[in-house]
């Protein structure tokens, strides 16, 4: 063989690691050739009539994969600044965004629309729209690269924010919101599975209009970067023209969706959201006024979504060609508590949070600036610890320490809340507690995140994540539940004793608590009552976060791995485990994909 073949370079098969030389590259390629036309005179075929030579073994590495491997070898100083500028202004427009929507719901359900109660009803809706959106965005980013999820969820955040602003309804604003929360929390993930890609391990309409400018510099420079050169797209096109020769469209048509169906583990995703989807919903009406535990429709519900989660379970483990969740990490001590983290801290966060707009304006007598500033004074301390907490580890390359402060600081923050957050409670107290839970997200989510990543290989990367952010989501449906569950069953008894036994102003206060306030000043016992039912729902709600923030504390002690950091991608040992561990399952599917390999070296 002559050295002609290196002159062009060879695409690279899906699943293979790259060739030290184009040249050894071409030369497997070339005695594959061989054997292949050898084996075409034998007559023999494998699946679907193709050729061996025409096979591959799905399971490989993705593309979405491939092509961010295409980029970090691409980037420079220059892209790298641009990328992170514009990852800095869509975090921090969506950021706001997320915010303001919670003044923005109170005032919906609560002024709009006259149903103040609903509201941890529609964060539930949200949350489940959150928590089932990342897993298959994430599938969809590895089969078709990053770039067209990322136009996918600009498009559903962009809708969805127009379909709230012109809501008339619950229902239409329910609608718009859940459109709205795929976008969002896809943007938010592929952010995070992007920069985990390219780095080491160390007014509402205002807001669709701001979105798609800012996002479309980061699209662009994905798409340069990811799309192949010029010689390679050539190749390409060679091998499409030349598998539309040898089979006909139908055929093609076939084979391109057995393979789509596979690699995106169709059945998985059906299984985890119908599973998923059927027992938060469920969760949601059996803790509502008009639904009960007990009710025939609730228990069939939740009986068919715990089959239906087991049933996914059972796929995943033992018959999916590619699993939609690696359950080889599942062994892993760190990817287990990284998980268990990922649902204890949002659910004791969204006990504490979901009615805290309310509370402060009702019961604590806060204007509408201060409530709106205090509730997000999360935000902003996580903001500022989100910047501390990497520079930590980057020195010291260690996260678990990071973490467990973290932990122990929400832990005291959600404590205090027992003494300051009443409705006696001075406006700097009620503040302390929240800049305190602000401090502590920075040190827990995003290095917890990051861990999770370096226990896991880079061709999983992506489902990992959208995995730790799954159950985040969960958690937070959960969480919203248990706070709408004693809300709806506190504060309604409540203001019947508190108010005199008044039906009439515990039900305006109830359905309206905002409309209620204006009219009824600070120290009338009109006021007063609505107050002290609050404070009991407040604290009830208080105690159980307070004690599930205090298990995840434990949790990060004596169940974290401490992990030393590189300035790798991802960890070898990361790499072998995933490697052995799938070798053991045994599990391989061969499919024609055609375009998937290099044109034969002639």
């Amino acid at each position: 063989m002559s050295a002609q073949p290196t002159e062009l370079p060879v695409v690279p098969a899906l699943g293979a690691r790259p060739s030290t030389s184009s040249l050894d590259a071409s030369e497997t390629r070339a005695n594959e050739d061989k054997h292949s036309h050898h084996d075409e005179k034998d007559g023999y075929q494998v699946e679907d009539g193709f050729t061996e030579k025409e096979t591959h073994i799905i399971g490989s590495k993705s593309k979405g994969v491939i092509g961010m491997e295409a980029l970090q070898s691409k980037m420079n100083t220059r892209w790298r600044i641009v990328l992170y500028t514009f990852f800095m202004f869509a975090s921090y427009s969506l950021s706001l965004d997320q915010s303001t929507a919670t003044v923005y719901l109170n005032y919906a359900v609560s002024k709009g629309f006259k149903l103040h109660s609903l509201q941890a009803s529609v964060s539930v809706v949200t949350s489940i729209f959150s928590a089932m959106a990342p897993t298959p965005i994430a599938k969809f980013a590895d089969y078709f690269g990053r770039v067209y999820a990322e136009v996918a969820c600009l498009i559903f955040y962009t809708v969805g924010q127009a379909v709230m602003a012109s809501a008339k309804g619950i229902v239409q604003f329910s609608a718009g919101s859940a459109i709205h929360t795929l976008g969002i929390s896809g943007l938010f993930m592929l952010h995070n599975i992007v920069i985990s890609d390219i780095s080491s391990l160390r007014n509402r309409s205002l807001f669709c209009i701001l979105i798609p400018p800012i996002i479309a510099p980061i699209i662009i420079t994905l798409w340069r970067g990811t799309r192949p050169e010029r010689a390679v797209r050539e190749q390409l096109k060679a091998i499409k023209k030349e598998r539309a020769a040898r089979m006909p469209l139908s055929e093609r048509f076939w084979v391109d969706a057995k393979e789509f169906f596979w690699k995106l583990d169709v059945i998985g995703l059906v299984l985890f959201v119908a599973g998923i989807g059927l027992f938060l919903v469920t969760l949601t009406l059996a803790n509502s006024r008009y639904r009960k535990w007990s009710d025939a429709h609730t228990i069939a519900q939740l009986v068919v979504g715990v089959v239906i989660a087991i049933r996914f379970v059972i796929w995943e483990r033992w018959f999916a060609p590619i699993p939609l969740v690696p359950f080889a990490l599942m062994k892993r001590k760190t990817v287990v508590s990284c998980c268990l983290l990922a649902l204890l801290y949002p659910l004791a966060g969204r006990c504490v949070a979901v009615y805290l707009y309310t509370y402060l304006q009702v019961a604590a007598g806060q204007s509408q600036l201060s409530a709106t500033r205090i509730t997000n004074f999360p935000s902003i301390g996580g903001w500022v610890t989100a910047v501390l907490g990497p520079l930590i580890a980057r020195r010291f390359r260690v996260l678990k320490p990071i973490i467990i402060f973290g932990m122990a600081l929400e832990t005291l923050a959600t404590g205090l809340m027992l003494k300051y957050r009443t409705s006696h409670s001075s406006q700097g107290e009620l503040a302390i507690v929240q800049v305190l839970r602000g401090a502590a997200t920075g040190f827990i989510s995003y290095p917890i995140q990051a861990l999770l990543q370096a226990a896991a290989p880079h061709e999983h990367l992506a489902i990992v994540t959208a995995g730790w952010l799954a159950i985040y989501y969960v958690a937070m449906a959960v969480g919203a539940a248990i706070a709408g569950a004693m809300w709806t069953n506190i504060v309604i008894n409540k203001l019947t004793d508190y108010l005199q036994g008044n039906a009439t102003l515990a039900a305006a206060a109830y359905s309206d608590p905002l409309t209620y306030a204006t009219k009824w000043t600070v120290g009338t016992w009109q006021r007063d009552g609505v107050g002290r039912a609050q404070d009991d729902a407040q604290r009830a709600m208080v105690i159980v976060g307070t004690v599930i923030s205090f298990v995840g504390l434990l949790a990060s002690i004596f169940l974290l791995e401490n992990l030393r950091l590189t300035d790798a991608v991802s960890l070898e040992e990361s790499e072998q485990y995933i490697t052995e561990a799938e070798k053991k399952q045994k599990k391989a599917l061969t499919l024609a994909v055609v375009r998937d390999v290099p044109v034969p070296a002639r």
